[in-house]
Formats: C-alpha cells, structure tokens, sequence
C-alpha cells in the first residue's frame, strides 16, 4: 500500500497557490521575529496584499505550529545528548572505580570473560605514600563513604548531622591517626598541609 502522506500546518493546503505558499514559507523561516512587513519587504509586494493572503491562509497559526514543532525538536535532542552524557559519565566513573579498586587491592594475571589476558597488578603498598597522600585518601575516603550512606558529603551541609564540635573531633581523630602511621619527619608538612585543606574550605563558604 501507499504511503499516505501526513500535512502539517507549516505545509501548502489544499487549494493554496504557488505565490501565496511562497509568502507563507517566507514568513514561516524568519523566525520568532518575524512580521508581514518583512515579507513584503522581501517579495516586493504591497502590505496590503500581503496581509489579505496570510489572513485568508492563517499564516499567524500556522507559523506558531511550525515553531512548537520546531521547539519540540530542539528539546528531543537536548534530552538525547544529556542521556548520552549521563551514560558516558556513568561508564567513565564506573571504570575509574574498577581501576582504583584494583590497584588498591591488586589482582592477578588471567583471562577476562571474553578471553583477553589480564596483567597481573600490584597493590598499593601504604609504606609508600607520604603525607599528602594519606591526607588526599582520608578525606577522599569519608567522602565516598558518606555518599554511599546518603549522608551529605560537605561539611558546610552535615551541621544537621553532627555538631560542630563532632565534626572538629572526627578530623582531629582522623589526623591523630595519620601522625600515628608515618614518619615524625612529615608531621610538620602533614599538619600544614590539612591546615590549608581547612583554610580553603572555609574561604570558599564565604
């Protein structure tokens, strides 16, 4: 069977002519903006004649299904590239947890589900990393386990959580900790360096 062709608004009517369809795509593709003048303008044409053919074909209408439809185009496609976003962010994410995960903790050779080999990786070993990185995974850490618990993940937004006064123990806790585990050497650029940490907390709060 044939296919039966849908007419839109913003298409030539039935019994339209030529030259009137052609004022109507004129007036049509300027736009928002647009206006009868300007088509008389850009045809040559008397306003007189020009607003006769438009009412008599609903020009006004016509051109406001034409850019609803447009809109609804336009709102399709912004809704696609953000699924696409959302989709390569996930996936992004997904593999950057793999990839820590796995070198925090190591894994063997051997083969993957679709039989490539996989390399053998070594864990991290925590005799190696100074002070800044143990500060980075403290703070990385409460971070993302707060966010695994639905808790809010920035201090500025837990006071309805804990106290202030808790708040300052657990990071007291926390660098204590820390100061316990490396070399006394470090301490002093381990204390400046969560000082600046605070610092700039605070600065960006205000």
């Amino acid at each position: 069977m044939a296919e039966i062709a849908i007419r839109e608004a913003w298409d030539k009517l039935p019994g339209e002519s030529r030259q009137s369809f052609h004022g109507f795509s004129t007036y049509r593709d300027l736009g928002p903006t647009r206006s009868l003048a300007q088509v008389a303008t850009a045809l040559g044409k008397s306003a007189t004649a020009i607003e006769k053919m438009s009412a008599k074909y609903d020009w006004v209408a016509r051109a406001e299904a034409f850019d609803w439809h447009r809109d609804q185009i336009r709102q399709q496609e912004i809704e696609r590239l953000e699924r696409e976003a959302v989709d390569q962010q996930r996936a992004l994410g997904q593999a950057l947890r793999i990839t820590s995960m796995q070198r925090l903790v190591g894994r063997r050779a051997g083969m993957s589900g679709d039989g490539r080999p996989l390399e053998e990786i070594t864990a991290l070993d925590p005799n190696d990393l100074n002070a800044q990185d143990v500060a980075r995974l403290a703070v990385e850490g409460v971070r993302i386990e707060r966010l695994a618990m639905g808790m809010p993940t920035d201090v500025s937004k837990a006071i309805d959580t804990f106290t202030l006064r808790e708040v300052r123990d657990l990071v007291e806790t926390i660098v204590e900790a820390a100061l316990e585990r490396m070399p006394e050497a470090e301490h002093e650029g381990y204390v400046r360096f969560v000082r600046e940490i605070g610092q700039t907390r605070s600065n960006g709060r205000h």
